[in-house]
């Protein structure tokens, strides 16, 4: 969701100081890597997408340096969050579509908002059982000047077009059928996402296939 707020500016006190550390700790340990693996377990805002390009980095790193000839090198890029800032999710999707080693995003749990524009750059798609995906329109929380605020309902309108277009290029939804999903806010279940583009394969029919 993309939010504009106005805040008064106040001096830092020693509890604000602890809670920022205690959130700096909480991305820490939500956005993790485990060897070629990379785990994005919170909401899509800057900070966690700042971590994701350093795991994602690394795991690119280690794949590169333990393939093989007849592997192809790639990530994995586990998602479960609710989403987040809209802009922060475009710049994490740009970031996963050009790693330099191929990512498979993989659904796991609950994929909304913001989070899908993550999940949708992944080379290979695909989605752990039970997962449900949500794709809505946008919110914003504005405040200022009747102008500022006609100036971010138009941003948002702008905003909202490109999504869509987005949504059309990664997905093989037809413009009714992504109105009708954006205007409901319907999450998806597995059998719909494959059945419009959004998730190729599940986990374990794709692992069944490279174990064959």
């Amino acid at each position: 969701m993309s939010k504009i707020i106005a805040k008064a500016n106040k001096k830092a006190t020693a509890k604000n100081k602890e809670e920022e550390e205690e959130e700096e700790c909480d991305d820490e340990d939500l956005v993790y890597r485990v060897g070629t693996a990379v785990f994005f377990n919170t909401d899509v805002h800057s900070k966690s997408v700042s971590l994701l390009r350093k795991k994602l980095f690394e795991a690119s790193e280690h794949a590169l340096k333990s393939s093989n000839t007849l592997d192809t090198p790639r990530v994995a890029l586990y998602i479960n969050s609710e989403g987040g800032d809209v802009l922060d999710g475009l710049a994490a999707s740009s970031l996963i579509k050009n790693n330099m080693v191929d990512t498979v995003t993989i659904a796991d749990g609950f994929v909304a908002s913001s989070a899908t524009l993550l999940f949708l750059a992944g080379k290979t798609r695909l989605a752990t059982k039970g997962t449900r995906i949500l794709i809505h329109q946008l919110s914003s929380v504005a405040a200022g000047t009747l102008s500022e605020i006609e100036d971010e309902t138009e941003n948002c309108k702008k905003l909202m077009k490109y999504l869509k277009k987005f949504y059309l290029k990664t997905t093989t939804f037809s413009e009714e059928e992504l109105d009708d999903i954006i205007k409901n806010e319907k999450d998806l279940g597995l059998k719909e996402c494959k059945r419009f583009g959004i998730v190729h394969s599940s986990l374990d029919s794709f692992l069944e296939k490279k174990r064959a």
